[in-house]
């Protein structure tokens, strides 16, 4: 059986003392998709945001949001995607850092843009994972929600492996999360409690490398990876 409180003390020992601070990177890691945030808005939407068009009375609203859409330019279409991808791609920069962590391996600042090493495997990755979870998600929304799972490995499959190809990286993550689906489940849903203290400010600083780190910590596990010369086996059945 995956020992849940193990993990996140795992997680927790492998955060301490780090340099630099893992919360430090994952305050960088914030700016930056805070700029890119502003950036998109400024080249797709013109600068005007839905969470402001919400905010108005609901004829002013409606007025807004034609005039927003209709701002919209092919070109700032284009640089929105691209936007777009360059936020997931960090995203993916951010979990090579919280792997290497939960490795006590050597990782800073710099981890962050290690994903662009993959570019388009990735993106490729994240398409056909995609397109996969959307066929399932045809039958019904819980076959959608195990497919989700059944995948959710891939990801580090990939960065473990960057010579893999993507259905590679999904078949081994559908043998790592045959029978560990729920348990990642269950793993997350422990985390509820720190998902809502981190819709304050800062808090989320702590918390995302904090949840980050402990799923890693269950992908050494269920891949059996070690974590620096220790080998961290799984904890239960694959």
């Amino acid at each position: 059986m995956i020992n849940r409180t193990q993990l996140k003390l795992d997680a927790k020992a492998a955060m301490r003392g780090r340099r630099p601070s893992v919360y430090l990177v994952s305050l960088a890691y914030l700016i930056i998709l805070y700029i890119l945030d502003v950036l998109n808005a400024a080249v797709t939407l013109k600068g005007t945001s839905f969470a402001e068009i919400a905010a108005l009375p609901p004829e002013q609203a409606e007025a807004a949001l034609d005039m927003m859409m209709n701002s919209v330019s092919v070109p700032g279409v284009l640089l929105g995607i691209a936007i777009e991808l360059i936020v997931l791609v960090l995203g993916v920069g951010f979990s090579i850092y919280a792997l290497a962590v939960s490795r006590g391996q050597e990782a800073g600042f710099g981890s962050l843009l290690d994903g662009f090493g993959i570019f388009f495997k990735i993106i490729w990755l994240n398409i056909v994972m995609g397109f996969y979870v959307f066929l399932w998600s045809l039958l019904f929304v819980i076959p959608g929600i195990i497919a989700a799972y059944r995948y959710s490995m891939a990801l580090y499959v990939l960065i473990d492996n960057p010579e893999l190809g993507a259905l590679e990286c999904l078949r081994r993550s559908k043998e790592m999360m045959r029978g560990n689906k729920f348990k990642l489940f269950v793993l997350e849903l422990s985390f509820i409690g720190w998902i809502l203290l981190a819709t304050i400010p800062l808090v989320n600083i702590y918390v995302m490398p904090y949840m980050e780190t402990t799923v890693c910590n269950f992908y050494n596990a269920v891949s059996g990876k070690g974590r620096g010369e220790a080998d961290y086996y799984v904890y239960g059945d694959v």
